[in-house]
């Protein structure tokens, strides 16, 4: 039941932009439906990508769900991956360092400074057209991997002080009205049913995993798109012992703003809540990907706040800022 209440506030979420992005989806004009129905002559044939792409290009729509998604493609090039996550290697410092994680009996020593490194992909495991019926389904595999390491840190002699892996199996459904329209709109444009596994591979006591099962909507909004999520966790025998009050502290759903990259670079925030009141505890991650680019990559600021900067670091809270180079469009 909190499940769904947490569900209901995402939506009424969404209903809070601005009017413009509650209308249906407009008609689109008559040279934009020519060229739609040119590229659907393309399907599955080469060119169509290509096409499409060229099409989303002339519309300039800001941080549009239907490209992070492919929504509009039948299919992705073989062994084709694209951007999950905001990938980036920064330096990054806390105001509160964890020397001492849960059940650590001594202080480890570690520097308030380190690189953090984050890599994240897709790739499809089936196609739309391989689903019967409307073509309207897309099965998805990802990896996300993050890395904090102590590069600093002589004394330690420059440990990886952790990192986790984190592999899902998403279900991908294009919930539009009217397929490759791509206004905003109150009504959904995709949803996701994921399970998701997160572990950082380490030994006792300083071992920590979970399994999910999520249900995430998505919009598309005049300023971006909108990911909101919750989730399940799985009550297994290896969480209880790890970390069996996770759900507390790492919280029960998240939102995910984000931008297209533009004039000012793009933005990616990243909310996430235990959906409780007493005691409610939460994570905000901010993520801007600069244009400027002097060797041909792109800044990239980080700003977070809460608990769960790590997953060793689950029930611990700081503020961490970071400063390197982002990786892959978003």
């Amino acid at each position: 039941m909190t499940g769904m209440r947490s569900l209901a506030a995402a939506i009424l979420l969404a209903l809070s932009v601005p009017a413009g992005a509650q209308e249906k989806p407009a008609a689109a004009a008559p040279q934009l439906r020519r060229d739609i129905e040119e590229c659907r002559k393309l399907e599955d044939k080469p060119g169509e990508i290509e096409c499409y792409r060229e099409l989303s290009s002339r519309q300039a729509r800001p941080g549009s769900i239907a490209d992070e998604w492919w929504l509009n493609q039948a299919s992705l090039p073989s062994a084709h991956l694209v951007p999950y996550r905001p990938t980036y290697l920064i330096v990054r410092a806390t105001d509160n360092i964890n020397q001492q994680p849960t059940r650590v009996a001594e202080p480890q020593g570690f520097q308030a400074t380190e690189l953090k490194m984050l890599i994240s992909f897709r790739g499809e495991f089936v196609a739309p057209r391989q689903f019967p019926g409307e073509n309207r389904l897309r099965l998805w595999y990802a990896y996300t991997q993050q890395s904090n390491w102590q590069w600093l840190n002589d004394e330690l002699s420059r440990p990886l002080r952790d990192s986790y892996y984190e592999p899902e199996i998403i279900l991908t459904y294009d919930s539009r009205a009217e397929r490759h329209q791509d206004a905003p709109s109150v009504r959904p444009a995709m949803a996701n049913l994921g399970i998701v596994h997160q572990s950082n591979g380490r030994a006792e006591p300083e071992s920590r995993t979970w399994w999910r099962t999520y249900l995430q909507l998505g919009w598309q909004l005049e300023a971006g798109s909108l990911l909101a999520r919750v989730w399940r966790t799985w009550q297994e025998s290896g969480m209880e012992a790890d970390n069996p009050d996770i759900n507390s502290y790492m919280g029960r759903g998240d939102l995910v703003f984000r931008t297209r990259n533009g004039e000012w670079g793009g933005l990616n925030v990243l909310l996430r809540s235990n959906l409780r009141t007493n005691p409610h505890r939460g994570f905000a991650q901010f993520d801007w990907r600069l244009p400027w680019k002097p060797f041909n990559i792109p800044w990239h600021l980080q700003l977070t706040s809460g608990y769960g900067e790590t997953l060793l670091d689950y029930n611990h809270k700081q503020t961490t800022f970071g400063v390197g180079f982002s990786f892959w469009d978003w």
